[in-house]
């Protein structure tokens, strides 16, 4: 039998209809312009190749917030339980 082998290549754009033209063999860098990830797929098998386009991936502005984290551990008492004062914000030099 023929074995098939499979390459993938890369590209960004900024349009979500408009296939790309140009493609790399590394995931390029989205931005809030360039936000869509573009995958080609080429399959071969023998003398015959098939080749398949589409959006893998979309750039996200700002996600939804964070669920409030845990109350972190109580800090240590100071000398004699008191907690000292350091003045100057600690910028002593």
């Amino acid at each position: 039998g023929t074995s098939a082998s499979i390459s993938i290549k890369y590209a960004s754009s900024a349009w979500d209809s408009k296939e790309p033209t140009t493609w790399q063999d590394f995931i390029p860098a989205l931005t809030p312009t360039e936000k869509y990830l573009w995958a080609q797929f080429t399959k071969t098998e023998g003398l015959s190749s098939s080749v398949r386009t589409g959006i893998v991936g979309v750039y996200g502005d700002k996600g939804d917030k964070g669920d409030k984290g845990d109350t972190g551990a109580a800090g240590s008492d100071g000398v004699n339980g008191v907690t000292p004062h350091v003045g100057n914000n600690g910028n002593w030099f």
